[in-house]
């Protein structure tokens, strides 16, 4: 536990950045959820070229229940506590993969719905456990440090896939391996310790489910709500556009390396752009994001031209890496600044919803569409997100050139 004089140096930042007060747990959350995503995103990539009908469905349906989950995971995430929800819940992830397998085949659907269920509760407890661990003011630099970790996933797991598909010609094999990260990140979430300032969070006030369910509902006549919708779908689509639809295009030997390389270029960025968001606030995000995703998006109408082993999808996936860091940080940032003096439970219980939402029906729709139509669809919803989260920092009145974010005043997650 660290000591007043620490926790203030920290929030002052006299302190190196890895003993400032709660990094290390961060680290092992981290360490836990790189462990765990190793499996399930590399597996995640193969899904849809392993089972070209079903995949496409289990993904949708996975987060279309993610989504419906969200309003009920906070008051489960309270009645576990944090560090129960987040092991308990991983153990999902690599059962997903289990079915997966091709003797396992007809069990990928169940197990998708069991998937979005467990996912819910442990992206309710993961952000909530970030906010007991960072001093105030820090929470978009501790978000950024650890989906740095939770990108790096990407990286491994990918290398790790691309390699055993190169060698090893068994699918079950790689998936078996795959169910084995998986498991290895649930051990290691086992024995997180609680966050420094956990008493915080056991002497909130319990959450009543039925004014929660009301609370959430409600937001659905807020501005703010509404004009975070194009984000919220952007980051949705994203999720089907990046494991889906560019992964198809792919030689089924190179997506490992390629999504590995998306991987590095999302830890990188993760890191890089949460100390922007902190140094000089939304605007350097909010406006590279059309940037980044115009160059990605061209240039993955290029790599059909090209063939399917071009070494174009390597430069397309960096590009979509530094999209998906800037748009984590963005979405995470903006509710905590604009709910800061209310109980942003609700906000992240619904931005969540909409976000997965927009992921399951991108997954079972962008297969029936062509390509072209997928880039324009998506490319229209950045332009719109970047209009309408402009015109929410504007019309609140907040400063473009200096971040907000302070302490959450959650309830539970």
């Amino acid at each position: 536990m660290e000591t007043p004089k620490q926790i203030e140096a920290g929030k002052t930042g006299k302190l190196p950045f890895w003993k400032k007060p709660g990094i290390l747990h961060v680290c092992h959350l981290g360490i836990g959820f790189t462990t765990l995503f190793m499996g399930f995103q590399a597996c995640q990539n193969f899904v849809t070229t392993l089972h070209p009908k079903d995949g496409y469905i289990a993904l949708g349906l996975s987060y279309f229940v993610l989504g419906l989950s969200c309003f009920f995971s906070p008051i489960v995430v309270q009645k576990l506590g944090i560090r129960a929800s987040i092991w308990t819940s991983a153990f999902w992830y690599g059962f997903f993969v289990i079915t997966v397998m091709s003797f396992f085949g007809s069990f990928i659907i169940p197990s998708s719905i069991l998937l979005g269920v467990g996912s819910a509760i442990l992206w309710s407890a993961q952000p909530c456990y970030i906010n007991y661990c960072a001093p105030e003011g820090k929470i978009a630099e501790y978000s950024g440090f650890f989906y740095a970790f939770f990108a790096f996933s990407g990286i491994i797991g990918n290398l790790a896939a691309g390699t055993i598909v190169q060698t090893i010609s068994s699918t079950n094999i790689l998936l078996i391996v795959l169910a084995v990260f998986c498991y290895a990140g649930m051990f290691i979430l086992v024995f997180l310790r609680h966050p420094p300032r956990v008493e915080e969070f056991n002497n909130e006030k319990k959450i009543e489910p039925v004014k929660f369910v009301k609370d959430v509902f409600g937001l659905l006549k807020d501005r703010r709500i509404y004009l975070m919708i194009f984000l919220c779908c952007q980051q949705g689509q994203a999720l089907s556009l990046f494991f889906g639809t560019f992964t198809v295009l792919m030689r089924y030997d190179i997506i490992g390396f390629v999504m590995a390389t998306y991987g590095a270029a999302d830890a990188i960025g993760s890191v890089f752009w949460g100390r922007v968001y902190d140094k000089k606030g939304w605007r350097p995000l909010l406006y590279s994001t059309p940037f980044f995703a115009a160059i990605g998006l061209v240039g993955m109408c290029f790599c059909t031209m090209l063939g399917n082993g071009t070494f174009l999808f390597y430069i397309v996936a960096i590009f979509y890496g530094m999209v998906d860091a800037i748009q984590f940080n963005l979405v995470f940032a903006t509710v905590a600044q604009n709910f800061k003096n209310e109980n942003p439970l609700p906000a992240f219980a619904i931005t969540r919803c909409l976000n997965s939402v927009s992921s399951g029906i991108s997954f079972i729709v962008y297969p029936y569409m062509g390509l072209y139509s997928v880039v324009g669809v998506f490319f229209f919803t950045v332009i719109m997100s970047t209009v309408c989260i402009q015109r929410l920092h504007s019309s609140l009145g907040v400063t473009p050139f200096k971040s907000e974010v302070t302490k959450f005043e959650t309830e539970d997650t």
